[in-house]
């Protein structure tokens, strides 16, 4: 059975992830729609709890956890926005959904 402070852990590094999904949205410029919004942010809630947990099974990193958190939830809304933008501009046909990539990886194996 899970342990009630491993839930907690989860959460509050969950929570940690969203706040610097938060601030990535914060320092964006442009208008992003809701859709893409609630994307960023699952993807925060998950990283989060991620690179909390695998600094918080390092040995030197331990005290930074709880940055970590917060950093890779900052990080990954500006890494898939720049994968985004990347994707867009320079592809033939625009990649707009997981389906297009899908479509662009069948079509270079040929």
């Amino acid at each position: 059975m899970i342990d009630k402070q491993i839930i907690t852990e989860i959460m509050q590094a969950a929570g940690l992830g969203f706040l610097g999904c938060v601030g990535g949205f914060m320092t964006f410029a442009d208008r992003i729609g809701l859709k893409l919004a609630i994307r960023y942010a699952l993807f925060a809630l998950i990283c989060g709890p991620f690179f909390y947990y695998l600094l918080d099974n390092s040995i030197n990193y331990n005290t930074y956890k709880h940055i970590g958190a917060i950093a890779a939830g900052f990080g990954g809304f500006f890494v898939f926005k720049g994968v985004g933008v990347v994707l867009m501009r320079f592809s033939n046909k625009p990649v707009i959904t997981a389906k297009d990539i899908i479509d662009l990886m069948k079509r270079s194996k040929k």
